[in-house]
């Protein structure tokens, strides 16, 4: 997933203490995705966050959740 996030242009944040783990996810940054492989990984979306930014729709915040996910 750290793959995808990278060839798709964005940022991932991972986070490990496993020296083996961090070595793997540095490793993620080389591994190119064709075209298929991307489309396919982005096929699988269920709509399902697991931090639904609910957190930022606070009174008086101009942030709500329609517009944090923009679907």
């Amino acid at each position: 997933m750290l793959a995808w996030a990278v060839n798709r242009g964005t940022i991932p944040i991972p986070k490990s203490a496993n020296q083996d783990c961090q070595i793997e996810n540095l490793a993620a940054a080389s591994v190119k995705l064709s075209a298929k492989d991307m489309l396919t990984i982005q096929n699988l979306d269920r709509h399902y966050r697991f931090i639904d930014g609910f957190i930022w729709e606070v009174p008086g915040s101009r942030y709500t959740v329609t517009d944090l996910w923009h679907e």
